[in-house]
């Protein structure tokens, strides 16, 4: 699946082949049936092989600020650690078994996350 995804990506390096044109056929055995898969069970060379160097990009900057956001609330409050922990738990498990479609609970995790951080607020001194 992999070589498939990179044979996509090595057609249209700058676009990709576009999203859900992937299909990679192969006999399960277990089955004894021909089967399509429609994603390469790894959320980087899905991206890569689908969008190419454009969609990779841009999925980068979208992680690497979501991480940031995650780690200022963490810094502020302690008890988001679990939920950003639950985050990075499906992006780590992307790697090896993701797609668009599992990956949206990273986006929606880290989303209540970052939005349900109140910055406590400071006492009016009574003058």
């Amino acid at each position: 699946m992999a070589k498939t995804a990179m044979g996509y990506f090595m057609r249209d390096k700058w676009f990709g082949a576009g999203l859900g044109n992937y299909s990679f056929v192969s006999f399960n055995s277990a089955t004894n049936e021909m089967e399509t898969y429609r994603y390469p069970h790894n959320i980087v060379l899905e991206v890569l092989s689908m969008t190419g160097l454009v969609g990779i990009m841009l999925f980068g900057v979208a992680v690497f600020i979501t991480l940031i956001l995650l780690q200022q609330t963490i810094l502020r409050d302690t008890n988001a650690v679990f939920f950003a922990g639950y985050a990075l738990f499906i992006m780590i498990t992307s790697l090896a078994a993701g797609d668009y479609y599992d990956f949206r609970l990273f986006w929606f995790i880290s989303l209540i996350v970052t939005l349900s951080y109140q910055q406590p607020r400071e006492q009016v001194k009574a003058a």
